[in-house]
């Protein structure tokens, strides 16, 4: 039953037509209210296990050569040691990033980049509510933020900001054609993100030397390993071509699913994710059986997990009716079931405010297809994405500039997507900022 004809009143679990179980002789999986048949595709837990101990050796090499001080800006420092030196293994590796495997389509995608823009504002509800919440559901996954205090700070404006960094890579990635070509914009955020999350895992790992408490690499893994950035990936990709068909009520075209899939495996690979474990690199059949098998691994949730989830909820709006009005949507993206274990409050009027929400969201994403509309609506979602990058006022309008503030809490500063593309902001930019930002929230943040 759709989400749109399912009764509110019982327990609910989105189930996409398309990609129903199809027999093929395999255990069947139960995990949070979905099913799922075991086939040749997934991975043994036995074998997602090893891929926590790998971090990213290239850039965790690099950075305990180049010693960066807190202050610094890696990405940046990376750039200047490799102009002084060419042999250097800072040039080396930027000679590495740089370089484009014969797999790599530029149209193919260019069009997935045109998928997310043209559909923006139904994306930014998947990633919000079923990608970032439901996703923490995943403790070892969730350590890291709460050891980082990346997500976890206490003020909403701080979370709310670093949502804005995070979005920040996407944005880059998809707001310019060729953003992902090497030098360009979307090239170097992925590259500061990767060199960021090199810094966080550093940091965590030299924390008991320091007097703080020791990471256990044994329990929980290496900080951002492979398997973190698979699922991450994941996140970003299948997950949010699974909720728009959620709210859509039906597939997109496979010839978009394959092209935004193609774009985050490029992405993945500036990342430091190794291509034979890059979940994107073959269609949506792995892609969700890739993410099924690291479900079945990590996906626990516990109190962390429940805390994050309900301080992230929180931080767009403070107040109680926002918060359940904003569960209530991931309730209805993620399942009950997973809903339940997270603690997310539950009442009949919240589903079918919901429910409304996205059946006004499905209307617009009818739009965004029709051949009238579709052209200036993908102009506007553009030229949003390129407010937020051009100003400066979206920061300072969600809290201050985070380079030194989350520094000491993130590894060091300078290292995130959007610390590094600071431009002075007029007034008429703050502005504009400030109506990205509400408009945002009302798309479900």
């Amino acid at each position: 039953m759709s989400l749109y004809s399912a009764d509110l009143t019982r327990p609910y679990c989105p189930v996409l037509d398309s990609r129903r179980i199809r027999s093929s002789g395999g255990p069947v999986i139960r995990k949070f209210g979905q099913d799922f048949e075991w086939s040749e595709l997934h991975t043994e837990s036995s074998a997602l296990e090893p891929l926590r101990q790998v971090g990213d050796p290239e850039m965790d090499a690099l950075l305990e050569e180049l010693q960066p001080r807190p202050s610094d800006d890696v990405y940046s420092l990376i750039v200047s040691k490799a102009a002084e030196d060419s042999e250097s293994a800072a040039a080396r590796f930027l000679a590495e990033a740089g370089t484009v495997p014969e797999w790599v389509d530029w149209e193919l995608i260019e069009r997935g980049a045109l998928t997310f823009v043209r559909l923006l504002p139904l994306a930014s509800v998947v990633l919000f509510n079923a990608s970032l919440v439901g996703g923490f559901s995943a403790p070892k996954i969730t350590k890291v933020l709460d050891a980082s205090g990346y997500l976890t700070a206490e003020q909403p404006r701080a979370v709310m900001r670093r949502l804005f960094e995070t979005g920040r890579l996407l944005i880059d990635c998809c707001a310019e054609q060729g953003a992902l070509r090497p030098g360009r914009e979307g090239w170097r955020s992925a590259v500061r993100v990767r060199a960021l999350h090199a810094r966080v895992r550093r940091r965590l790992l030299l924390r008991g030397a320091s007097g703080g408490e020791a990471w256990d690499c044994a329990r929980d893994g290496v900080p951002i390993n492979q398997e973190d950035q698979a699922v991450t990936l994941l996140a970003f990709s299948y997950n949010v071509l699974a909720g728009l068909e959620l709210i859509r009520g039906g597939p997109v075209p496979e010839e978009e699913e394959r092209a935004y899939l193609h774009l985050w495996r490029w992405v993945g690979r500036l990342l430091g994710l190794r291509d034979e474990l890059n979940p994107c690199r073959a269609g949506m059949p792995l892609a969700k059986a890739t993410l099924e098998s690291i479900v079945l691994h990590l996906l626990h949730p516990d109190a962390l997990s429940v805390r994050v989830a309900h301080h992230l909820l929180r931080a767009p709006r403070s107040s109680d009716a926002a918060f359940e009005r904003s569960a209530s949507m991931t309730r209805l993206l993620v399942g009950d079931e997973l809903g339940d274990a997270l603690e997310l409050p539950w009442s009949l009027p919240g589903r079918r405010r919901a429910r409304w929400a996205l059946l006004v969201l499905r209307a617009y994403g009818a739009l965004c297809g029709s051949t009238l509309f579709g052209g200036p609506l993908c102009w506007l979602h553009r030229s949003l994405m390129r407010a937020v990058q051009r100003a400066e006022g979206v920061e300072t309008f969600v809290g201050r500039r985070p380079e030194l503030q989350s520094a000491s809490r993130c590894g060091g500063g300078g290292g995130s997507s959007s610390a590094s593309h600071s431009t002075s902001a007029s007034g008429g930019e703050v502005s504009l900022a400030r109506r990205v930002y509400s408009i945002v929230r009302v798309w479900g943040l």
